[in-house]
C-alpha cells in the first residue's frame, strides 16, 4: 500500500488510514479533515485505536482526538499527549481519560471530563512521574505504566493500591500495549528469550511468561488476540504464538525488497471484516490467509 503516517483496523473490520491532517475509511470517497489549531510539542506522535461500540482515539501530532460514536466526526481536545501504550480511555460511566504530557514544567497528569464531546470539560486530577515513558490507562482510572527506565508499576484505583507489579520480577520492559483481549507487557531477554507479563484487565492477577524469540531484530510490539494468541511485531518480522506467548513462529518476514524495516513501524492488531486476523502498519497490512 502506499506508505501513510500510521493505519488502524477498527471494531467493525474496517482499515483507517492516517494521513497528514486527513483520515479515511476503506471504501469512503472523502476523508475526513482532522481540525489541528491545538499546538503541541510532540510532532511525529501517532496513534489511532477503536472501541467496541464506534468509540474511538487518535493522537496526531501530539494532538488527542475523541469520537463518541461511530456516527459523531472526530474532535481535538485541549490534550497533548507522547506517551506509547493507550493511556487513554472512556471512563465508567461515561467521559473520557487521558495521560496529558504537552506541560513540560509540571510534567504529565491524568486528566478527565464526563462529557460525551471531549473538546471541552476537562479537569487535572494529578501529577504523574516525569519519567513515564508508555502507559496503559482503563475506564475505572487504574494506570499500568513504564517509569523510571521501564519498570512497570500499577496504580489501582479502584483498590487504592501502588507499586511494582511482582510478575515484572524488577526487570525493564520496553514495550505496553492494550486490546480487548488484555494488557502485555514485554521485553527481550538473553538467550533469545522474550519475557511477556499479561492480564485480561488491570484489575486481574499478572502473569509472567517466558518464550523463545526471533533474534534478528528487537520486540517492537506485543498484542494479546484472544485468549489463546498472540502477535508480537519486529522490526522486520511478525510471530505468532497460539498457546499465549509461550512459543513463537515466524509467519512474516519481510525482504529488503518489501521495503526494509520501516514497513513494520507503529503496528495495530485487528480482525478484518471477513474474520481474518491482521497486522496494520504504515506501508500496509499483514492478513492471515485462513478465514
Amino acid at each position: 500500500m502506499e506508505a501513510a503516517d500510521l493505519r488502524a483496523i477498527d471494531d467493525e473490520g474496517r482499515v483507517w488510514t492516517l494521513r497528514g491532517g486527513t483520515l479515511a475509511r476503506d471504501g469512503d470517497d472523502h476523508p475526513a479533515t482532522l481540525p489541528d489549531e491545538v499546538p503541541c510539542p510532540s510532532r511525529g506522535t501517532y496513534a489511532l485505536e477503536f472501541v467496541e461500540g464506534g468509540a474511538a482515539y487518535a493522537v496526531v501530532d501530539g494532538r488527542f482526538y475523541v469520537r463518541s460514536s461511530r456516527s459523531a466526526p472526530f474532535v481535538v481536545t485541549p490534550i497533548c499527549t507522547d506517551l506509547a501504550g493507550a493511556p487513554w480511555s472512556t471512563l465508567a460511566p461515561r467521559g473520557w481519560g487521558v495521560i496529558a504530557n504537552g506541560l513540560r514544567a509540571v510534567g504529565p497528569g491524568l486528566l478527565l471530563t464526563r462529557a460525551r464531546d471531549g473538546a471541552a470539560g476537562w479537569y487535572a486530577v494529578t501529577a504523574l512521574d516525569r519519567s513515564i515513558t508508555a502507559g496503559v490507562l482503563d475506564e475505572h482510572q487504574s494506570l499500568l505504566s513504564l517509569v523510571n527506565e521501564g519498570h512497570l508499576v500499577l496504580v489501582d484505583q479502584r483498590q487504592t493500591v501502588a507499586g511494582e507489579v511482582l510478575a515484572a520480577h524488577g526487570e525493564s520492559f520496553t514495550t505496553l500495549s492494550r486490546s480487548p483481549a488484555g494488557v502485555v507487557a514485554a521485553h527481550d531477554a538473553d538467550g533469545g528469550r522474550r519475557v511477556l507479563v499479561t492480564a485480561r484487565s488491570l484489575g486481574e492477577p499478572f502473569a509472567r511468561i517466558e518464550a523463545r524469540r526471533d533474534q534478528s531484530a528487537p520486540t517492537r510490539a506485543v498484542v494479546l488476540v484472544d485468549l489463546a494468541r498472540v502477535v508480537a511485531v519486529t522490526d522486520h518480522t511478525v510471530e505468532l504464538s497460539l498457546d499465549r506467548g509461550r512459543t513463537f513462529r515466524t509467519v512474516l518476514r519481510l525482504a529488503p525488497s518489501d521495503g526494509g524495516a520501516g514497513s513494520l513501524e507503529r503496528p495495530h492488531v485487528g480482525r478484518l471484516r471477513d474474520g481474518r486476523h491482521a497486522v496494520a502498519t504504515r506501508n500496509g497490512l499483514a492478513v492471515d490467509r485462513c478465514p
